[in-house]
This record gives C-alpha cells, sequence and structure tokens, in this order.
C-alpha cells in the first residue's frame, strides 16, 4: 500500500506517472552527482546507505555479455536495476541506484558499439508482484548514465535485439507486440501485432545473416487470432513476419497462461533451432516440451527425450521461468532452464538433468560469452565453463536481494530478520555489516 500511494493512483501504478517521477528524481541526482554533493535516492533530502546482504543475491531477469571484452557482462534484477561487472563476477557495481525502483525485463549492448546500451524496464510476465517498467532506456556511455524516455512504448519488455553493425536499428519484444526502431529508440514500428498475436516473449537473431529474425508470441489476453503460441520469421530485419509454427501444438484460450515460448538459434548453423513450452493436456499435469527445427522454423518436431523423461522441468511455471541457448561452437550442446535445468550434448535425442543443488532455481536468462555460460536465476548470477555440467556463483556485492517482510530487534539493534522472496530467511548478525 505504501508503494501505491508513492507511486500509484487509484490502487494502482501510473506508468506514466511513474515515468515522470524517475525523470525528476534521476535529473536531481545528476545534478547532485557533478556537484559533488550527496546524492538524493528515493526520498528526496535523505541519505540512504546500503545494509546488503553482499553475501546473497535474488531474482536475476536478464545478461548482457559485452561484445569484446571477456568478463564484462552487465547483469538486471528484477527489482535492484543494472549492475556491471569487469572481472567475470567477482566483483559487480551498480549503474542505476539513481533510477528509483528500477525492474528489468531486458538489457543489451549494441554489438558494433559497446558504448551504447539499451535497457527495457518492466519485469516480464504477468505475477502479481512483478513492477511493470517506464519503457525502454538508453545509455551512450556504456551504462555510466542513461536517458529516460519521453513516452513508455511498454510497460513489459521481455527481449532486445541490436543489429550486429548497426547501434540504432533494433527490435524489441514487449507486453504491446514487437516494436522496431532505426534511428535508436527515438521512433517506434509496431511489427507484429498485440491485437492479431499478444505479447513477443522472445527474439533470436541469426549473426550470420543478421536480417534473419525470429520471434515468439503469447497470447495470454483475449481478442488475440491465435489461440496458441506461435514461431514468427522474418528476413529484412524484423519489418516483416511470416508463420513458422508448422509441428508446434495447437491449443485453446484456457491454456494459454502456459504458452510463454523460449527459443534459441545455434550460432554455428543457424538452420537449427529450438523451442521451449508447456502443454496443458485435457486432465492431468503440465507437460514441458522441446521442440527442434533443422530447417530453418519451417518443420517442428517434438523431443521426446524431454516430454517423456523430463516432462516436469518447466513444473507450472513456463509463463515465469524458460529459456534456452546453444553453444556457440557445437549446434548439438543445448540447455533448456525452467524451474530446474537440463542439457543435451546430441542435439536433443537425449537431456539429462543437471545442476542440482550446485545453481539456484528457476532461470529467467541463459548467455554465453566465448565458453563462459552466464545463468541469471532466482537466486542471482551463476557462471559455467563446462556447458552448464556444473557452475560457479557469481553473487558477491550483487545487493538484488527481495524481501517481503523484515524486522528489527528492539534490544540489539543491528540485529535485523528479513524473509526473503525464493531465498529464505536472513539474519544480519549482532555484530552489524552487510
Amino acid at each position: 500500500m505504501w508503494y501505491l500511494d508513492r507511486h500509484g493512483e487509484r490502487g494502482r501504478i501510473d506508468p506514466e506517472q511513474r515515468r515522470a517521477r524517475v525523470a525528476a528524481e534521476y535529473t536531481r541526482f545528476r545534478n547532485e552527482e557533478r556537484r559533488g554533493g550527496r546524492q538524493p535516492l528515493s526520498v528526496g533530502g535523505t541519505e540512504w546507505v546500503s545494509l546488503g546482504p553482499t553475501n546473497g543475491a535474488g531474482r536475476m531477469t536478464a545478461v548482457a555479455a559485452h561484445p569484446t571484452s571477456s568478463g564484462t557482462v552487465l547483469a538486471g534484477a528484477a527489482g535492484g536495476g543494472v549492475w556491471k561487472t569487469t572481472d567475470g563476477g567477482v566483483t559487480w557495481t551498480a549503474l542505476t541506484d539513481g533510477l528509483n525502483d528500477l525492474s528489468v525485463g531486458a538489457v543489451s549492448y549494441a554489438p558494433s558499439d559497446p558504448n551504447v546500451v539499451y535497457l527495457g524496464t518492466g519485469e516480464a510476465s504477468y505475477a502479481v508482484d512483478f513492477i511493470p517498467g517506464i519503457g525502454l532506456l538508453k545509455s551512450t556511455d556504456g551504462g555510466a548514465t542513461w536517458s529516460v524516455p519521453e513516452t513508455i512504448i511498454a510497460t513489459r519488455i521481455y527481449r532486445i535485439s541490436v543489429h550486429p553493425t548497426n547501434p540504432n536499428e533494433l527490435i524489441i519484444g514487449t507486453s504491446r507486440g514487437a516494436l522496431r526502431s532505426t534511428n535508436g529508440g527515438s521512433t517506434w514500428t509496431t511489427v507484429i501485432s498485440p491485437t492479431a498475436y499478444g505479447d513477443v516473449a522472445d527474439i533470436v537473431r541469426d549473426a550470420t545473416s543478421p536480417n534473419n529474425l525470429y520471434a515468439t508470441t503469447w497470447c495470454v489476453a483475449g481478442g488475440c487470432q491465435f489461440s496458441a503460441a506461435r514461431v514468427l520469421r522474418s528476413t529484412d530485419g524484423g519489418a516483416n513476419w511470416t508463420d513458422r509454427s508448422a509441428g508446434l501444438p495447437s491449443a485453446t484460450p484456457a491454456d494459454a497462461f502456459f504458452e510463454r515460448t523460449a527459443i534459441a538459434i545455434s550460432p554455428s548453423s543457424p538452420s537449427v533451432l529450438y523451442a521451449a513450452r508447456s502443454v496443458k493436456p485435457a486432465s492431468g499435469s503440465i507437460v514441458s516440451h522441446v521442440y527442434k527445427s533443422v530447417d530453418a522454423g519451417v518443420t517442428w518436431s517434438d523431443l521426446s527425450s524431454v516430454s517423456s523423461r523430463n516432462s516436469r522441468y518447466l513444473a507450472d511455471q513456463s509463463w515465469y521461468n524458460n529459456t534456452l541457448v546453444v553453444s556457440p561452437t557445437d549446434s548439438n550442446v543445448v540447455i533448456a532452464g525452467g524451474t530446474t535445468y537440463l542439457r543435451s550434448t546430441d542435439g536433443g535425442t537425449n537431456f539429462t538433468p543437471v545442476l542440482s543443488g550446485n545453481a539456484h532455481v528457476d532461470v529467467h536468462d541463459l548467455r554465453y560469452q566465448g565458453s563462459t555460460l552466464w545463468i541469471a536465476n532466482d537466486g542471482g548470477i551463476w557462471t559455467s565453463t563446462d556447458d552448464a555440467f556444473s557452475a560457479t556463483e557469481r553473487n558477491s556485492g550483487l545487493v538484488t536481494r527481495q524481501y517481503y517482510a523484515l524486522a528489527i530487534d528492539p534490544i540489539n539493534r543491528n540485529r535485523i530478520l528479513a524473509g526473503s522472496q525464493d531465498n529464505g530467511t536472513s539474519q544480519r548478525t549482532d555484530a552489524g555489516g552487510t
């Protein structure tokens, strides 16, 4: 209720009101920073100091790997903004503390000019506790400072794909369909209609032929022409799209909530694609599926190694945690992230559960930087150098844990107890610290 009082209107969060307040507060923040004074954060005139925890992160939604500098990565949090590491996740620096209550849905470097960074605000999907965003922000200095948009193009942004040779050409998947810009986000064209297709939940691009893109659609709300999720393909940089869903299941509108579809393209063999989603049968449990195409999406086949033997890796949460990635050097190596993790090294003939007990569950993004796989999940960031056979936690100093409630001990004032989203209960000791 306090949050709605501050950011909302008549019991709901108003995106335009939030955008205006973020812009005004960020201007004050930058002015104070230039003057060398104290930096006001959420509440004007009050200085806030982070107590951590610095030894464990919270829900991370997006990863963007620097195109040329190994170990330099951006990571987006569900409620903690964008963070940057330059040493492979050993240390982290917050880039958006001047932007209040920033929720990240997607973040991306421009491959040809990594000084240009695009930030899609608003955690994508439809959980009641997701924070809506204020559109697309842009940085031209690697994330050090940001331009707040004049208008909100969408309050939920799932994915950003920037052309590999033109930093001003990009396409984004949002809760308002797919939008395309050729001038760095100054103006936008709707290229996948939200009325016809609903949300655009994922986008991948062929790095060798960048005008070839694939998108997945997800019609959660009513009024769409298609009752089932679709895969679409563009061969002209995203201006026009055609259906590439032959072999994918059809469904009734009652199943739509579970139809959010992840898609991945093989960098080494771009005619090979994988797609993941759930199917809700007439009776029984929801079944996880991974589909494969070897002809650039013309046809798809259902991989029984998932639907028969690993049918619960998405659990009932494909609408929430669903992502795929293919090894940059081998089209047969694919990692599927859902509630848990699966890996195939033979093109999907066999999938094996991996990372059980070695990385947090509920996976939101998987990205390769060279041979290093970066993993964003409900517990923070992990890296793997063996295609997800094992993983290393990279959460030291990444202060993004989300708390539902907290209490301060009235006698031992340093002692704080707090209950977090999917990360248990934390206690700050009587000695204080982070």
